[in-house]
């Protein structure tokens, strides 16, 4: 009696042993793809290929073949893909985050068939930034980044641009007709990337202050002497440095991310405050038509909240007329856009200050102490013709303070 219990005890414990067994090889079957060899069935035949001979994370991967209705899941690189859907003849899926490199990829279908194939995975384009950030149709643009040789199209809402030139720090091509504002899309194989900072249509927007034409030159910091990687307390390219160069450190960078070209002015190190004339970014003196009022604009990085800024100033120089208005600003930490409206009746000027006109940043607030600054994009542009604001006195600023705005009266 007690061997008979013994036996059984003992095919009991083998059967809960073998159903555990299963439990784990049916998990581990819907997590992975596997299977015992004895138990999978080779499906692998009905695959034919891809509709592309790599991919990369979120890219929209296709498999093609015939009867792939039972597909369920698909694995690549160990990783269960995301939104799988099939049909008769094709399998599509969003690639999962991989490694790099050939992958395998393992198709479920209901029951115990099982398909293999591989793919290469390979980096997705990257977008640091592009140059300029503004055009019209047939104009040539140049997005800068990494990974741009797979590139195959370029789109602006939608519409494809005539690709000129690829290489795998950059991407140029042509506005396409009837582009409206809008990220820059690259298009690959590996998948599509649309950029952070949007492109500016000339055509749908002519009065953007982007799509006026500087007066001033080299506000991007692209070219002249002010222009060199690595130049410090450079002067030249019609932006030069004032103050103590002593007591900041200022310097051209070239770095992925920074500012709307390849290269912008780093100010770092600020060491003494004293007064906001001390510290200055201060472009040299351009010419500008007679009548006409103005908007000067440019971009600053702020290494935190609360940095302050002041534009523009009053200290008459020999040869020069600085611009007309002072406004503070308080920063951002991150890019700042800052813009302010100005004119000179040219015309009424002595003849000694009526050719050139200079525009300044300062920033020597105390509250600037230790701070670093990015500048990039400093424009000048004609916004209009001169308003006559002499009827404008400090004593009804309130009431004209909208008239100003709107009229560009500097005061």
């Amino acid at each position: 009696m007690k061997a008979t219990k013994n036996i059984f005890r003992i095919a009991l414990i083998t059967l809960t042993v073998g159903l555990l067994a299963s439990c784990e090889e049916d998990a581990t079957d819907k997590l992975t793809g596997k299977l015992p060899a004895s138990n999978a069935v080779d499906l692998s035949a009905r695959i034919s290929g891809f509709d592309s001979d790599i991919t990369g994370e979120g890219a929209q991967l296709t498999a093609t073949g015939s009867d792939l209705s039972e597909v369920l899941r698909v694995m690549i690189g160990g990783v269960l893909a995301l939104n799988v859907e099939s049909t008769e003849s094709t399998v599509s899926f969003t690639v999962p985050t991989v490694p790099i490199g050939m992958q395998d990829v393992v198709f479920i279908f209901s029951g115990s068939g099982r398909a293999y194939a591989e793919i290469e995975v390979v980096p997705i384009p990257v977008i640091s930034y592009f140059d300029p950030i503004s055009g019209g149709t047939g104009d040539l643009i140049t997005i800068y980044g990494s990974n741009l040789n797979i590139v195959d199209a370029v789109q602006i809402a939608g519409v494809s641009g005539n690709v000129v030139r690829v290489a795998a720090d950059s991407v140029q091509f042509e506005v396409p007709a009837g582009a409206s504002k809008s990220g820059l899309t690259v298009v690959s194989d590996a998948g599509s990337v649309t950029s952070a900072v949007e492109f500016i249509s000339c055509e749908e927007d002519p009065t953007n202050k982007y799509c006026l034409t500087p007066v001033n030159t080299n506000g991007n910091f692209e070219a002249g002497t002010l222009g060199i990687v690595g130049a410090e307390g450079a002067t030249g390219g019609n932006w030069f440095l004032a103050g103590n160069g002593t007591r900041a450190t200022y310097e051209i960078i070239e770095e992925s991310g920074y500012g709307l070209g390849r290269r912008t002015l780093k100010v770092s190190d600020i060491t003494s405050i004293n007064n906001f004339w001390e510290h200055q970014v201060v472009n040299d003196g351009y010419e500008v038509p007679a009548g006409k009022r103005f908007i000067w604009f440019g971009r600053v990085w702020s290494d935190a909240d609360g940095r302050l800024m002041r534009v523009a100033g009053g200290v008459s120089v020999p040869g020069y007329q600085d611009m007309l208005n002072t406004t503070d600003f308080t920063l951002v930490q991150g890019w700042n856009l800052l813009s302010i409206n100005t004119q000179h009746d040219m015309s009424n000027d002595p003849p000694q200050l009526n050719t050139q006109v200079r525009a300044q940043m300062s920033f020597g607030f105390a509250e600037n102490a230790g701070a670093t600054f990015l500048f990039d994009d400093m424009r000048v542009v004609v916004s209009g013709d001169w308003v006559d604001c002499s009827s404008q006195t400090d004593l009804f600023f309130d009431l004209y303070d909208q008239y100003s705005r709107d009229n560009g009266c500097p005061f």
